[in-house]
């Protein structure tokens, strides 16, 4: 693994900081957290670089991070070409649902990158990640599973007021049936936006008695709730 400080320190690797070693990377392989894979040229047999998935969760079908290392710029077309790959891999093979990325601000070609590959930003992390002796801010993106067959209306509903709590709130829900409050997702502030961005989304209005916090407990339950309020709101 090539130590060279232009490859580790734009990866979350000891916040840039820490270069991963050959004995790192071998243990990596060795866990279901991480799924390593090297690439090639089309001319040749010889490893170009390597790209992988972190913090892969099976259970709730998330991966923390994709990531890519290049051994050399001309290669460029290639670690993209990999990366999508290896995400068609986690989405249908792993049956991941929702993988996340991350580079730091000033890497304008990584965030293109993450772009073409149909990742959606959903925030920054201020001066995270040390570059040349200075910290600098990371972004963070989402890629979320295309479904290749028809959805539900309820599965539909699900997606919407998962996209609502990505872009109106900055939350990402890891699963639908994921406890928002146990698990610490959703506080008593974050609930009065909820319940504003459901109103303003929806088009219906919340009087403060119908409120059940069980009703708000799950992305599913959240959904069933906006179905039925949405039902009322038929003519006759």
């Amino acid at each position: 693994m090539d130590r060279q400080e232009e490859n580790y320190k734009w990866l979350d690797f000891g916040n840039g900081i820490l270069a991963p070693t050959a004995v790192s990377l071998k243990v990596m392989t060795q866990r279901d957290l991480h799924v390593l894979r090297v690439f090639t040229p089309d001319e040749s047999d010889l490893p170009i670089g390597v790209v992988g998935l972190s913090n892969v969760d099976r259970r709730f079908k998330t991966a923390g991070s994709l990531w890519a290392v290049l051994g050399r710029k001309r290669y460029g077309g290639f670690a993209r070409r990999a990366a999508s790959r290896i995400l068609t891999y986690g989405f249908r093979e792993l049956g991941l649902e929702v993988i996340g990325a991350w580079t730091v601000d000033i890497n304008v070609p990584s965030r293109r990158a993450l772009e073409h590959l149909n990742f959606r930003f959903i925030g920054r992390q201020r001066r995270c990640h040390w570059i040349d002796a200075s910290r600098t801010t990371g972004c963070c993106s989402t890629c979320w599973r295309r479904s290749t067959s028809p959805m539900t209306k309820g599965q539909d509903l699900e997606t919407r007021i998962a996209r609502l709590f990505l872009e109106r709130l900055e939350v990402e829900i890891p699963s639908p049936d994921v406890d928002l409050f146990e698990a610490g997702v959703v506080d008593s502030l974050l609930f009065v936006k909820l319940l504003a961005a459901l109103e303003e989304q929806f088009g219906f209005r919340l009087a403060f008695d119908e409120l059940e916090i069980d009703d708000f407990r799950t992305l599913r339950h959240i959904a069933r709730f906006v179905a039925a309020k949405r039902r009322l709101l038929l003519p006759g």
